[in-house]
């Protein structure tokens, strides 16, 4: 059958581990092996992947290589073949090939940059990749404890190999430089689920709640809150990209969650509950007083005031946001109702500045960002943001504070 995955490598190096890590599947060890895969000389792993755009029955087959003999060599003694025979025949590795090849659509070779005998034995394997030409070809060493200089060269070592030999190398032990990077085991996963796997049945985003990985607690506490009761008010259509608009108003605190490193692994309980309740404080605006009451920006601190700038731009995302899942365009009264569903609290930041002129505001907006019902009203606002942002730096605190509070003032304004 196609749709196989073949990991290979010597017994300790945590292959099974590995695979617990990508499927979530905590009863993968040595200790299951049945008759049937004792038989074919390694571990089979029945694995339904999942992704938000579909769904696969993908087989997994372990296999220890430390008694398998991978390569042919020249013979040390003589015996009744000569050199040239003996290198003819075909290896283990053509075996292999041979036999499986057709059936994988993933080669993942497993070692531990602690140990480098673990990269040597896995090498000869290269060659079922170049035999067999697998959709995917992956290097991945296991080592996250041990560092030092030796480790760090045979890293450098093993990179070279795989670049010569076409497989993708992925060290578990990398940190990503920004939330946005996949990188170990978040690589692996990304990887497997791009391949087209044979038989996949795909998905409605309109209908299916986002998958949970479990080897990544951040994203499942993101997903958890996307699955939210509190956001069933809101329609997504057919086009994946607007089922991910949403994802975007949880961008800042998944990437605090990440700096800071305080999710532990049971986000299952916890996770969309307090996903969902900091958006809900985003969008009632309650961290800045109580009852949403934001009272005088003249009166706010710095922090104050600079809290208070971001979650306004957030709000008029969100009402964007949700205006345009509510038929398209930018619906004020349909905008509102929907997020009166999502938080009935929700505070008219809108008004907090009982002074402002509102026809003084409806031209300010008009002369920076155009025309609201324009289809390219939304983006022609936030490069604008951007643009009187860098020309603020120039200005004094107090002429840059007045400045911005307008900004935000123009563009919430509702013209009613």
């Amino acid at each position: 059958m196609k749709n196989t995955i073949l990991v290979l490598g010597e017994a300790a190096t945590n292959k099974r581990r590995l695979v617990q890590q990508i499927t979530g599947n905590n009863d993968v060890n040595k200790n299951a092996i049945t008759q049937k895969e004792e038989e074919v000389g390694g571990q089979i792993v029945e694995w339904r992947m999942r992704t938000k755009y579909y769904t696969a029955a993908v087989r997994i087959y372990i296999a220890d290589i430390d008694n398998i003999e991978a390569a042919t060599t020249a013979a040390a003694t003589p015996t009744d073949k000569d050199n040239v025979e003996i290198h003819n025949e075909p290896s283990e590795v053509d075996v292999w090939a041979d036999s499986l090849g057709s059936a994988v659509d993933a080669l993942v070779l497993v070692w531990d940059s602690s140990r480098p005998s673990s990269l040597a034995a896995v090498q000869p394997w290269a060659r079922f990749a170049a035999i067999t030409d697998p959709a995917i070809a992956l290097c991945i060493d296991t080592n996250i404890d041990n560092t030092n200089t030796e480790i760090e060269k045979s890293i450098a070592e093993c990179a070279l190999w795989c670049t010569e030999n076409g497989l993708e190398l992925i060290c578990l032990s990398d940190k990503p430089p920004t939330p946005e990077e996949a990188v170990g085991l978040d690589r692996v996963v990304e990887a497997l689920q791009a391949n087209p796997w044979a038989g996949l049945i795909r998905l409605d985003p309109k209908k299916q709640p986002p998958p949970t990985n479990n080897h990544d607690p951040i994203n499942a506490r993101v997903n958890s809150s996307l699955q939210d009761p509190r956001l069933a008010a809101l329609e997504f259509n057919d086009d994946p990209d607007e089922y991910d608009d949403l994802a975007t108003v949880l961008m800042k605190e998944e990437k605090e969650g990440r700096e800071q490193q305080q999710f532990g692994s049971n986000v299952g309980v916890t996770a969309g509950q307090f996903s969902i309740d900091d958006i809900m404080a985003t969008l009632a605006m309650n961290d800045l007083g109580e009852n949403g009451d934001v009272g005088d920006v003249e009166d706010m601190d710095d922090d104050e005031f600079s809290n208070f700038m971001s979650k306004a731009l957030e709000k008029a995302a969100l009402k964007e946001m949700l205006g345009s899942h509510n038929g398209g365009g930018y619906d004020e009264q349909e905008t509102e109702g929907s997020a009166r569903k999502v938080d009935t609290d929700l505070a008219d930041i809108d008004q907090f500045d009982s002074e402002a002129s509102t026809q003084n505001m409806k031209e300010l907006r008009s002369a920076l960002f155009g025309n609201v019902d324009d289809d390219d009203f939304f983006e022609k606002a936030v490069e604008q943001i951007k643009n009187l942002r860098e020309s603020g730096s120039n200005l004094g605190d107090e002429k840059r504070r007045e400045m911005a509070k307008n900004i935000a003032l123009a563009l919430l304004y509702d013209d009613e």
